[in-house]
């Protein structure tokens, strides 16, 4: 199954309950209700926890702030997006082309990923 502004919608709200949950001392990992979200949270969760070796990007409070922003909107971008099903993952890759110069002409020889910081890549499946 492809990813989806409900797998992501999924992914987010699982994720943000387990921190929410850890915050009141209790270990309980939430999970969501697809297996594509699934597979999508156990992803990012070393990413967000910093396990992946380069460490964490942001306290959990944070990241529960984030997590429930990216719910929100995952869940209301087809209400006020074209794109159906894959609405706010088509803002979100429109967003990161703008940011990292991808809708520009690049008037040097050096090749987008040669300039391209790997940490700071962003995948959309």
């Amino acid at each position: 199954m492809p990813v989806n502004d409900d797998v992501v919608r999924d992914s987010a709200q699982a994720l943000a309950a387990t921190y929410e949950t850890a915050s009141k001392g209790i270990i309980y990992e939430h999970r969501p209700a697809s297996l594509p979200a699934e597979r999508l949270a156990r992803k990012l969760k070393p990413l967000l926890e910093g396990t992946d070796g380069r460490g964490p990007v942001a306290s959990e409070p944070d990241w529960v702030e984030v997590l429930r922003g990216v719910e929100r909107a995952a869940t209301d971008a087809r209400k006020t997006l074209d794109g159906g099903a894959r609405a706010y993952l088509d803002l979100m890759g429109r967003l990161m082309r703008s940011a990292s110069g991808g809708g520009r002409q690049s008037s040097d020889a050096t090749a987008p990923a040669e300039r391209a910081d790997p940490a700071q890549s962003v995948i959309i499946p």
